[in-house]
């Protein structure tokens, strides 16, 4: 139990101190924080918040709100905006419309070039498709069982891990046997659930809308235990999956399934 104790005491520690920052490309609004003090804080336009996430009144986002914010890249010699968009892999029309430039062809040295990372511009580096089950034997090695089926994106920051684009009311399954160590709602990162295995792997699963499992309950790989969230604005789902051991965050492509 002490194990377990000081992982969710670093893991509380951790979220209270993101008072916004999930990611390095997302901020979660505090209480009483508007888009106007974000603006001034990361030092990017508001105009610029609003049009990448598609707000239509800045006035009704509200406490717990997870807000989009761009790359912002800063312009070297030789660079040019096609050489930056290739660079993160975004349309260029993409980088010429968030920013409003009248003259593509004309960048300067220093110039802050804002990325409109997030929805439909976020690198997929996997896809899980409907063969998203358990299997058994030599292919078991050589198939990665994921939450859920979706796009992967791969999440850094404070929590590091993937997203997994999919739909909402998507069933979300455990992807390794071991026995629920936490079970609850956590502002901005929906209900939240974490698994840990009989070898110390804890699997986080964050943005369930509905958790089918509780604490101390023993669970087995491919077991449901719990549905995606939508997100309100736009109504796409997404799950955060990190894996800690011995306190430290594990590559989530190479923890042990099953």
């Amino acid at each position: 139990m002490r194990k377990i104790s000081s992982f969710l005491t670093l893991f509380i520690l951790l979220l209270s101190n993101i008072q916004g920052e999930s990611s390095d490309n997302e901020y979660i609004l505090g209480k009483g924080e508007t888009l106007y003090r974000v603006s001034r804080l990361k030092k990017i336009p508001v105009e610029t918040i609003i049009q990448l996430n598609g707000i239509n009144d800045a006035t009704k986002i509200r406490e717990g709100t997870k807000i989009l914010l761009p790359i912002v890249h800063t312009v070297k010699k030789g660079e040019t905006l096609y050489s930056i968009a290739k660079r993160y892999d975004i349309r260029l029309e993409d980088i010429v419309k968030l920013n409003k430039l009248k003259d593509p062809g004309n960048i300067r040295i220093g110039q802050r070039i804002f990325i409109p990372v997030g929805k439909k511009n976020e690198t997929v580096i996997g896809k899980v498709e409907k063969k998203n089950k358990p299997t058994k034997g030599k292919e078991s090695k050589d198939k990665i069982l994921w939450p859920v089926m979706g796009n992967i994106v791969r999440h850094s920051g404070k929590l590091v891990g993937v997203k997994i684009m999919s739909k909402p009311g998507m069933k979300i399954i455990s992807v390794s046997s071991g026995k629920v160590i936490w079970s609850s709602p956590y502002r901005g990162f929906g209900k939240v659930v974490f698994i840990e295995s009989k070898k110390g792997f804890i699997y986080g699963y964050l943005g369930n809308a509905d958790i089918t499992v509780k604490v101390g309950q023993n669970v087995t790989v491919g077991n449901e235990i719990g549905i995606l969230k939508s997100n309100s604005r736009d109504n796409r789902a997404s799950l955060l999956f990190i894996v800690y051991r011995n306190g430290k965050a594990f590559d989530v492509f190479k923890a042990p399934r099953g």
